[in-house]
């Protein structure tokens, strides 16, 4: 049996990590910070090597990431029953729902704040138009699973 609730978690922290880590890259680049460059490259490379380390030790039972089901989920997160099919579905509904609505309100507050500096905007677009809606998604799809798994 596959663990869809820890497949989903791990999937979930992996992307926040990585994202959060390029917004932080980003952001050495466009503030000259350069203290959050050596902080935003941990933060990259942290989930390799928990990608790594995971794939070393079952060797035998490894997936490859990017193997689809003719559904179009990854092969680690296929459901064990129809009830968990029913519940990804409602989740990824709402999910692509809420995410849509962070986009949508990301880009409105972008534009109220477009009196900013070229740079602090360059970087603010970057993180409110692509960074916040997508970790919202993965977070939102990782709660209502949760939640509607409890029924």
């Amino acid at each position: 049996m596959i663990n869809t609730k820890r497949n989903i978690l791990l999937t979930t922290l992996y992307g926040s990590c990585d994202l959060v880590g390029l917004c932080l890259l980003l952001a050495t680049l466009f503030l000259d910070s350069y203290y959050l460059y050596f902080f935003s490259i941990l933060l990259i490379i942290i989930p390799f090597i928990f990608i790594a380390t995971k794939l070393r030790k079952n060797k035998k039972h490894s997936i490859k990431i990017f193997d689809l089901l003719e559904n179009g989920y990854p092969l680690d997160m296929e459901h064990n029953d129809e009830r968990e099919w029913r519940i990804m579905l409602t989740a990824t509904y709402i999910s692509y729902r809420i995410t849509l609505a962070t986009a949508l309100v990301s880009l409105v507050i972008l534009l109220l704040l477009l009196k900013l500096s070229s740079l602090f905007s360059a970087f603010l677009f970057i993180e409110l138009a692509v960074v916040v809606p997508i970790i919202t998604g993965q977070w939102t799809y990782l709660i209502t699973y949760y939640k509607l798994d409890r029924f």
